[in-house]
């Protein structure tokens, strides 16, 4: 019968990558906001404004067409590239003593699972009081202007692009490629919201390259979203499910919007906000039409709900993943 080995050497061994994944996101589960380091939440934000400075500097009007293309080609291979080698250089700690610490703790700043959630329990907690700010600091200052159904609208549209973005997502692309291809996708994840295709030819290799690598998550995300909703009492998995089949692709978010709404029973219409790192980003024109009545205020802590609800169907997905590979 093996033992167990409780030693300090057999602790600063690293453990499973999958399992070291399942850590961070329950951790992440588990720390609210107000008690993570300062560091881990700026983090992403000075990634996003280093980013659009570069972009500031790289996109001058000045500049012709095919040279904006280069240009922000060039950037997006470079932004990826430097964080695929960031990623690569923390995964090879993973070999030293203790060197494990350095991968959970990039783990648990790239994957995010609880955040959203608090974000749309804040807004509602506001919109309660009569209060915007907190929509506004959220979602932008544009959602500030938005009667309450187009807030709670924006809101499930951001509960949905959260949930496939910053959770499946990242986790599809760390089991695939480990914390290089996981901290790439997150850049290239940054960059596309900092550098939108409304910025022109320079904005569009970022936009279609974060299109592609969130693709195939969208649709996993569709389908936890519908499941989700069938284990949620008082959610429709059929109308889940039917949302994602009558959404009108412009987009690979669109499907874990679509069956966001159609859970919750919602029409998606009019035209949306989109929430970027830290800024609002363009208005655009919302292609998904699911549910038969408008968003309520009701309906935020229904989504936030769902979104958890979902968030567990994936870790637990995560959890048998790890748990087959360690015994196969």
């Amino acid at each position: 019968m093996p033992v167990l080995d409780l030693s300090l050497a057999a602790f600063g061994r690293a453990p499973d990558s999958l399992m070291l994944l399942i850590v961070a996101l329950v951790l992440d589960a588990l720390i609210p906001a107000g008690l993570r380091p300062r560091a881990l939440r700026q983090a992403i934000s000075a990634t996003a404004r280093a980013t659009g400075e570069l972009e500031r500097k790289l996109n001058r009007p000045g500049r012709s067409a095919g040279k904006r293309l280069i240009r922000g080609s060039l950037l997006a291979v470079f932004l990826g590239a430097a964080a695929a080698a960031a990623g690569w250089a923390v995964e090879g700690l993973s070999v030293l003593p203790f060197g494990w610490v350095a991968l959970l703790v990039a783990l648990f700043l790239l994957v995010t699972l609880r955040s959203p959630v608090d974000d749309v329990r804040r807004i509602a907690r506001g919109l309660a009081k009569g209060d915007r700010a907190p929509a506004a600091a959220v979602l932008g200052p544009s959602a500030a202007g938005l009667d309450d159904p187009g807030l709670v609208r924006v809101c499930v549209q951001y509960l949905a692009e959260r949930l496939c973005e910053g959770l499946v997502a990242a986790v599809f692309w760390y089991v695939l490629l480990g914390l290089p291809g996981l901290a790439a996708y997150r850049m290239l994840n940054i960059a596309a919201r900092v550098m939108p295709e409304r910025l022109g030819d320079f904005g569009q290799t970022p936009g279609r390259l974060h299109e592609a690598l969130v693709f195939l998550p969208a649709l996993l995300t569709s389908v936890v979203i519908a499941l989700a909703a069938a284990a949620a009492p008082g959610e429709g998995a059929g109308a889940a499910f039917a949302g994602i089949a009558g959404a009108k692709r412009s987009r690979a978010a669109v499907w874990p919007v679509a069956a966001f709404s159609g859970a919750l029973g919602v029409r998606r219409s009019g035209t949306q906000v989109s929430a970027a790192v830290g800024r609002p980003g363009p208005g655009r024109r919302d292609l998904v039409a699911a549910g038969s009545r408008s968003a309520a205020v009701t309906d935020l802590n229904r989504a936030a709900y769902l979104y958890g609800v979902a968030a567990l169907l994936m870790l637990g997905l995560l959890a048998a993943v790890a748990v087959a590979r360690l015994l196969a």
